[in-house]
Formats: C-alpha cells, structure tokens, sequence
C-alpha cells in the first residue's frame, strides 16, 4: 500500500503505474523515487483484535516512514443483535441439514404415509414374535396389518412368510426408533441454539457435539 501525499489517499501500486504512465518505472519502485512522485510507501503494522477494526489513516512517525494505522470499536447493540440472529439462523439450518443427513439412511425412502402405520405393525410384530420366543405354544396371535400388508407384497405368487415379514417390520422397527432418538436430539440442539445469548454460544451447539460419545 502506498500512500498518495498530494490528498492523503491510500493507493495501490497499479494507482501509481497508471497515474506515471510517461515516466519509466521499475515494478517495484524504491522509496526516493516514490518520493519524487509524491508518494510514499505504508508500512503494515499487525492488524489489532476487537469487534469493528478498520483501516485508519496512515501516520508518519519518528523515522520519517508512514506506518499503517487501525481503529477499533465494540459492536452496537444493534449489531450485535443482528449478529447472534444470523448465527442462530445459520446454525439452525446446518443442524437440520445434518440431522437429515443422519435420519434419511434409517428411514430411506420410506412415505410418510407409510412410517405412520410402524409403530402399529411393531405391536402386531412383537406379539408374533414373543409368540414365536415363547416356543409357539397355542394359536399364533392375530396380525391383521400385517396380514394385509403381506398380501400385498406377495400378490399371486409371492412366498414371503409372515415370519420373515415380522423380522423384516422389527428391523424397520429399531431404525425407526433410532430415528425418533436423534429427532429428540434435534428438538434439545433447536432448544439450545434460540436460548444462547452469545455468538459464541450459538457455534457451541453442532450435531456433532451432542451426538458424538465423550
């Protein structure tokens, strides 16, 4: 960075090219030139931490040279509401994005429909299989939902039996109850992330956090 002495403006050295465009100049001129062309070169300094930092003006100090200069200020209230409404937002869509992630291979592709009647096929799919357990002594329980939907699935010439059916519905069964674990966690991380009162706290609270053993 350079700066221009004739109004105090910061330029680059592309500015300083242009603007001498008849005067033959090294790519990098040395300071004595930039002098003679009325400029003079900025000396970076660390950049300081804090809220709001911006480039100051350039100051020159005792050695002669420009040196680069910051200033620094606190966020507004204003701004630091908006800045904890933003990461919240942004978390709570990088939460929901990878608790569907996590969800959608327990459930794959599933209807909606469908899912709502599991809860009723493991009932009947349990029965039959503490039935089954308990060394199927007397008549096997009733399993009207699954009587029909194995109907269904064999059509005229299917053989699947209702054993195999009622193993397959309890797998279903445990990936769906799975599901409904990492739903409640969802639920908590949602909760966790609109009641933080800091930026900070709000980046604190990732799927990983709370679904990763300690």
């Amino acid at each position: 960075m350079f700066l221009r002495l004739s109004d105090g403006r910061i330029v680059g050295l592309q500015a300083i090219l242009s603007e001498n465009g008849s005067t033959s100049l090294p790519r990098n001129p040395g300071n004595e030139t930039l002098t003679l062309l009325g400029y003079a070169r900025i000396q970076p300094t660390p950049r300081p931490d804090g809220d709001v930092v911006t480039q100051g003006k350039p100051e020159q100090r005792d050695d002669g040279k420009w040196y680069q200069t910051w200033d620094v200020r606190e966020f507004t209230p204003e701004e630091r509401a908006e800045r904890l409404e933003q990461a919240k937002a942004e978390a709570l869509r990088d939460l929901n994005a990878a608790y569907t992630a996590t969800v959608q291979p327990l459930v794959r592709s599933y209807p909606e429909t469908e899912q709502q009647t599991w809860l009723a096929q493991e009932d009947e799919a349990q029965a039959y299989q503490a039935w089954i357990d308990g060394g199927r002594t007397g008549d096997a329980p009733a399993t009207p939902k699954l009587d029909r939907i194995l109907a269904g699935r064999n059509g005229a010439d299917g053989t699947e039996t209702i054993e195999e059916l009622v193993g397959k519905v309890l797998r279903n069964a445990e990936a769906f109850a799975q599901a409904l674990d990492l739903m409640g966690v969802r639920h908590r991380s949602e909760r966790l992330i609109n009641a933080a009162e800091t930026v900070d706290d709000v980046r604190a609270v990732t799927w990983e956090s709370l679904t990763t053993p300690d």
